[in-house]
């Protein structure tokens, strides 16, 4: 993967931290050619937050299950007929266990069609990675683009990570009002 990575900092009121927060972060561009690289940011997170053009039904069980999340809340962008994605009944057993289990949300978008690609992924030891860029979690990202990641890594609960959370409830409050395996179960 070929990449840039740089330490940044982020202050609203440099003068007054105590009153308005403050933190840094590590920072890194990469250029993410295979679906794996682009995986491996996700791999034993606690809690993963999409918001994604387009994914793939089967690619979303085997984050959960192959690299071991421990769930996933996404929005789909482009959810108009989303359920017929749903071909094989192993998968879309998989999709239901995990909705059962509470590791498992997919939002439908409700209006326009969302075109961003942005993951919040919480892991174990309360850092945050923020991903921002043009990867989808779908197979069709991975076979025919190469495709353009920002990452920054910072704690839970700074300034930037809940801006960015601000960001992701902003498209579920906007543009999501229903989930998929409501119907599907």
């Amino acid at each position: 993967m070929d990449e840039l990575t740089a330490n940044i900092s982020f202050d609203r009121f440099a003068d007054m931290p105590e009153f308005y927060g403050s933190g840094a972060a590590k920072y890194r561009l990469a250029m993410v050619k295979s679906r794996d690289d682009f995986l491996e940011l996700f791999e034993g997170a606690e809690h993963v937050d999409a918001v994604t053009y387009a994914e793939t039904p089967e690619l979303m069980v085997q984050m959960l299950t192959e690299y071991e999340i421990g769930s996933l809340d996404v929005l789909i962008g482009n959810a108009d007929d989303y359920a017929d994605q749903v071909n094989e009944v192993a998968t879309a057993r998989s999709l239901v266990q995990l909705r059962q289990d509470d590791r498992l949300v997919v939002r439908l978008k409700n209006r326009k069609t969302v075109h961003s690609k942005i993951y919040r992924i919480v892991m174990p030891d309360d850092t945050v990675k923020l991903v921002q860029g043009s990867a989808n979690l779908s197979r069709n990202s991975w076979e025919y683009h190469t495709n353009q990641i920002s990452v920054m890594t910072t704690e839970v609960g700074t300034e930037l990570d809940e801006a960015f959370e601000q960001f992701i409830d902003q498209y579920r409050d906007g543009y999501s009002s229903q989930t998929l395996l409501e119907g599907l179960v």
